[in-house]
């Protein structure tokens, strides 16, 4: 036998103790550690959820272009929160978009040409479908305010006159 061929089994007896070794070690208990809190019930709506915000009579002479807006009109959510419950929440609103994807349409046999846009109290939009800024909640009334508005998606000489209702829906998010 050659010198050299009597290494190749130590060679390979060595490299299968390091590989089991290393497996073993692959083998070794893992924490995964799983972190939450438990909180009480969410926050009961305690205004009226079906209601009516009343953009009022607007004339065509707001929109000039698109992208002009009419006065905006306040409206609220008031959420009842229990001791233990959510600390914050945002509001999403949902419905049919209008050509212009962030904006509400107007249900369809009235003016055209315009669309509900939805705002943050301080006036900056909220996007159809996307959350609005967080809101701080404490046990008890809270009252969320938003806003509500008209803006033109056309020119004005293409908007038509007629009813402009529209219809959302709201989901409260407690993130």
């Amino acid at each position: 036998m050659k010198p050299e061929s009597c290494h190749i089994p130590y060679l390979l007896v060595a490299l299968m103790g390091i590989a089991m070794s290393l497996l073993s070690h692959a083998a070794d208990n893992v924490a995964i550690n799983f972190t939450g809190t438990i909180r009480a019930a969410t926050c009961d709506v305690t205004s009226e959820v079906n209601q009516t915000v009343l953009l009022g009579d607007t004339s065509t002479t707001y929109f000039g272009n698109p992208g002009d807006v009419s006065p905006a009109k306040p409206f609220t959510f008031v959420l009842d929160c229990p001791a233990g419950g959510p600390t914050q929440a945002t509001v999403t609103f949902s419905g049919i978009a209008a050509s212009a994807p962030d904006l509400l349409a107007l249900d369809p046999g009235g003016a055209t040409g315009v669309a509900v846009r939805i705002n943050e109290s301080n006036g900056s939009q909220i996007k159809l479908g996307t959350p609005s800024a967080v809101a701080l909640l404490v046990v008890g009334a809270n009252t969320l305010t938003y806003q509500a508005q008209y803006q033109s998606l056309v020119d004005r000489a293409v908007i038509t006159a007629g009813v402009a209702n529209a219809t959302a829906q709201f989901t409260i998010n407690y993130p």
